[in-house]
């Protein structure tokens, strides 16, 4: 009996012991951390030449002269405006179309009431906040959006993801 219970106690022992170490263990197939942050910079990398390789594929047979900006987008004024550049904060009433680059209408305020916004405040995607501020009042212009300014990695509705985007835009009205 006294063996038997020396021979339990020290099973126990043995096991909490053997289970216990002192650091975590990580799984063999499991890459460190830098390993998969070079692994995502390498493949966002492919993404956005892939990307400039459609865009630059599209400008090369577009109509009209785009204009590329620091910000990443470009843009062509295919009717001036009056008076100065928009401003953030100013009330802007537009119509517009949106496009993918293969000519599919996704989005239009053709039928519907124009779209009013304020610039700067983020109410629709950054790469229009930006360019607002390159018309003015009355100006007719086509604006090129790389996915980064426009609807990302999760697209939206009609535009799948890491998909540029053309805005053609007629400005309305501005306060």
């Amino acid at each position: 009996m006294r063996r038997l219970s020396l021979c339990l106690v020290s099973a126990v022992l043995l096991s909490v012991t053997a289970c216990h170490r002192s650091a975590p263990q990580v799984p063999s197939n499991r890459p460190d951390r830098q390993t998969v942050k070079e692994g995502m910079l390498h493949y966002n990398q492919q993404r956005s030449q892939a990307e400039r390789q459609t865009i630059e594929a599209y400008l090369d047979t577009a109509s009209g002269t785009f204009v590329e900006t620091d910000d990443g987008y470009w843009y062509c004024t295919d009717q001036a405006g009056q008076g100065d550049s928009i401003r953030t904060g100013q009330t802007v009433r537009y119509a517009y179309r949106l496009e993918l680059l293969d000519g599919t209408v996704c989005e239009s305020t053709a039928g519907r009431k124009a779209a009013c916004v304020e610039v700067g405040r983020r109410q629709q995607v950054k790469g229009l906040d930006l360019a607002f501020e390159q018309l003015q009042n009355g100006s007719e212009a086509r604006i090129l959006l790389p996915s980064h300014l426009a609807f990302g990695i999760q697209g939206k509705d009609h535009v799948p993801e890491w998909t540029p985007v053309l805005y053609r835009i007629k400005i309305i009205a501005t306060e």
